[in-house]
Order: C-alpha cells, then structure tokens, then sequence
C-alpha cells in the first residue's frame, strides 16, 4: 500500500465522519429546538398549584456545608 493509498483513505474517512457528525448535530439541534406551534387560548389551561407548606425553621441558603451542631 502506498503513502498516496493511505491519504486517500484517511480524507475519505475523514469526509465520511465530517458529514455523520453533521447530520447528527442537526438532529440534535432538531430534537432540542422544536418549532413551537401556536397554542388557542382556550385549549389549554395550566392549574396552579398552592405553595407548599413552610417549616417550622427556615432553611438557610448558605454555600458552605454546616455540622448539626453548627445549628444550635
């Protein structure tokens, strides 16, 4: 096999996964995106939902991890 063989073999393999990867994304970008139809008002209704119940204690939005003991 010569140096010539292997370069025509390796651009065709690269053009042959160019195109795959390609057409994979586009289904992708398909599947992701969806074209959104216009909804009549009438036809849908969203149910709200109540707030959930609060607690006793409220929860401390903190980055850092806290021990039990931390809290007393």
């Amino acid at each position: 096999m010569s140096l010539k063989d292997l370069q025509t073999a390796r651009n065709q393999r690269r053009r042959e996964l160019h195109s795959e990867l390609t057409s994979r994304r586009s289904l992708v970008d398909a599947l992701t995106h969806p074209v959104r139809e216009v909804v009549p008002t009438g036809a849908a209704t969203i149910g709200r939902l109540d707030a959930p119940p609060a607690d006793d204690q409220p929860t401390r939005k903190t980055r850092l991890k806290l021990y039990a003991a931390d809290d007393e």
